[in-house]
């Protein structure tokens, strides 16, 4: 992740590459409405430690997930 941002990706524009345009693939090739925090989409969430749109390296401090309505701690999923 910080490697892309190294290259000249901002922390948006990386934000945005992981996340909304794989979204907006599979909605257009397979019409799958997944990845898009939005209403009628199935998404999952990652809470994080910080802002991710300053420092990027924020995504590896994970706090928790949001799956199926639920929020997990990060533990349970093996991350630390």
């Amino acid at each position: 992740m910080e490697l892309l941002v190294t290259t000249g990706l901002s922390p948006y524009e990386f934000l945005k590459t992981a996340t909304v345009t794989p979204q907006e693939f599979l909605e257009k090739t397979l019409g799958k409405r997944r990845g898009l925090v939005a209403a009628g989409f199935d998404a999952g969430l990652r809470l994080v430690e910080g802002n991710p749109l300053t420092d990027v390296a924020t995504t590896r401090h994970v706090l928790a997930f949001m799956l199926r309505d639920k929020w997990d701690p990060a533990e349970r999923h093996g991350v630390e």
